[in-house]
């Protein structure tokens, strides 16, 4: 049976009987209409209700979904998928969902539950390593938002996700103008969330660290260790680190030092939960300490530095994060616990090796999108020098030139990072979220 006027391609093998008499007898103004109440329904095969040809869908409970998108197997599926951490098994419902949300929920005034398809989608892109698409979900579904009147967590929410994906893209102007916006517009619940974004945005840039700000948890944790990067990583290239800034908040006591300690063990109150942000602070501070030099390795620094990188693959074993976007996370920090271990005499050569080696392994099929070919070639870089160092770097020649070469090719023919590289690859920023049922219905 060939494919009915107005109704999607994807619709069509799915329609029973009753249905594809319908729509041949339902054509032009009549059909869309009938469409846009039913396509819902009609994905997942079932029939029209009666209801439906009377509305489209009525507003829900604060925190629910909308009958519209609760009605859409596509969208239910994908976004339970999402949560779930099962981002190639949500990829498909929610492109399908997107789609149809795109083609037909304007015309039947549904844009909140366009919104929340586009940056369900767009958030899944991000975790499957799709910058690039994911960022043009993401700014569609604002360019709508700026449409709707109120809505503010929602715009918030979709400026600083536009913002952060920019970011990883390295268009620091343009994230920098939407992080902005988000800033200006933030509820207070979102307020200190969005200043952080653009206060690391304009660290990266400038080099320079902007205000103190108090806020708490996870969003003060985060600005403290941006401030730390963009501190002792914002000087020109043969200057040397401010060290004391490192010590002052990684000593004992100190602020940070309390909220990436680890709760089950100390019991300060202050400590941050197990999660993702504890993982990836822990693990950028270790490494930003092992990339300055800080303190003697064997006293001093190194008996704090060691514990925060290995406490960053305890979280990050722990948590098992699936996905491109994520893995990095495990051969960074596994580069710099080579470094560690090589530089402090830590360990025997060939534990230190085979930190560096378990890390290529992981990095190997990382696909390079936004910062990722900084991490490979700053693991390439890493090896590279330790071989150097070793006693067997005469006969090791050719690999360790096959490492700088890999190094140069994954920074587009630059032999080194500019401060701002290194600024950047460093810095911190938390996952583009979606919109949520909370800000819209």
């Amino acid at each position: 049976m060939g494919r009915h006027v107005g109704v999607p391609r994807f619709l069509c093998s799915r329609l029973w009987p009753p249905q594809r008499a319908l729509w041949a007898g339902l054509g032009g103004a009549r059909g869309q209409a009938c469409l846009r109440t039913n396509a819902p329904r009609l994905a997942r095969g079932a029939a029209p209700s009666a209801s439906s040809w009377m509305r489209l869908y009525s507003s829900s409970p604060e925190g629910e979904l909308s009958p519209m998108l609760s009605q859409l197997p596509d969208y239910v599926a994908g976004s339970t998928a999402l949560a779930e951490g099962k981002f190639a098994q949500a990829l498909l419902p929610l492109q399908r969902a997107t789609e149809v949300a795109a083609a037909y929920f304007p015309a039947a005034g549904a844009h909140l539950e366009l919104l929340v398809c586009q940056s369900a989608y767009g958030r899944c892109l991000w975790y499957s390593g799709r910058f690039q698409e994911a960022s043009s979900q993401f700014e569609a579904a604002l360019k709508v938002a700026r449409e709707l009147q109120g809505q503010a967590a929602a715009k918030c929410r979709l400026a600083e996700s536009s913002a952060r994906i920019n970011f990883e893209l390295g268009h620091f102007e343009k994230a920098e103008v939407l992080a902005a916006e988000a800033v200006a517009i933030a509820p207070p619940p979102l307020l200190m969330r969005v200043r952080t974004l653009l206060a690391a945005i304009q660290g990266v840039q400038s080099g320079q660290v902007g205000d103190h700000f108090d806020a708490g948890g996870e969003t003060e944790a985060i600005w403290r260790v941006n401030c730390l990067v963009v501190k002792l990583l914002g000087s020109e290239p043969g200057s040397s680190p401010d060290l004391e800034a490192l010590k002052a908040e990684l000593g004992e006591g100190s602020p940070l030092a309390r909220l990436l300690g680890d709760d089950s063990e100390t019991g300060e109150a202050a400590a941050l939960p197990r999660g993702m942000v504890r993982m990836a602070l822990r693990s950028t501070t270790g490494q930003l300490a092992v990339a300055v030099g800080a303190g003697n390795w064997q006293a001093g620094s190194g008996c704090w530095v060691r514990p925060l990188l290995v406490g960053a693959l305890s979280d990050f074993e722990a948590l098992q994060p699936a996905g491109p976007t994520l893995l990095p996370f495990l051969y960074r920090t596994l580069s710099a616990l080579g470094v560690l271990t090589g530089a402090g005499g830590l360990g025997p050569a060939l534990v230190t090796e085979g930190l560096f080696r378990s890390a290529l392994d992981h990095a190997a099929n990382q696909s390079g999108a936004g910062r990722q070919n900084i991490w490979r070639a700053q693991l390439f870089l890493a090896f590279a020098k330790h071989l150097e160092q070793g006693r067997e770097a005469e006969n090791r020649a050719t690999e360790i030139s096959s490492l700088q070469s890999q190094a140069e090719t994954a920074l587009g023919g630059n032999k080194d990072l500019s401060p701002q590289q290194l600024r950047w690859a460093l810095v911190y920023l938390p996952p583009p979220e979606e919109v949520r049922a909370e800000d819209v219905f």
